[in-house]
């Protein structure tokens, strides 16, 4: 497991305690550390990111939640740092080069999905190329 995180859920009532913190115990990567009164104290492992957040979300759908609050959050960077790093970014902009402004559109279009921030990209932008740069590098 690469990233750990902990959160602490507050119920809407602590009558449910116990039962909330048996259904969590279930969820697969959870483990729950603390519980008093209307909080609950979880920890979460995951193998990413992305697995981490869908833990997250499906603490916040537990019936008798009230709000899911993450108090710490690691994740190992090792691997999305290395794959930055062994860009050759001469190629990436020759490949961009070569591409006609229709790929260019479709690059961006396929990025907005995955970065959201590129949607405000014009296609008659100067920046447009080191913008997917940047993207391509992370």
């Amino acid at each position: 497991m690469n990233n750990i995180s902990s959160v602490v859920i507050t119920l809407r009532s602590a009558d449910n305690c116990e039962d909330i913190a048996s259904v969590v115990a279930k969820i697969p990567n959870c483990e729950v550390a603390a519980k008093e009164g209307d909080k609950i104290v979880v920890l979460i492992e995951s193998a990413d990111f992305d697995s981490e957040l869908a833990t997250f979300r499906a603490l916040e759908q537990i019936e008798g939640v009230s709000t899911v609050a993450m108090i710490y959050s690691y994740q190992d960077l090792d691997s999305d740092i290395s794959k930055a790093n062994s860009n050759d970014i001469g190629e990436i902009v020759r490949k961009i080069d070569e591409m006609d402004i229709k790929e260019i559109e479709n690059l961006a279009i396929e990025f907005s999905t995955t970065f959201p921030e590129v949607l405000a990209i014009s296609r008659f932008s100067k920046c447009f190329s080191f913008v997917i740069i940047f993207f391509l590098a992370k």
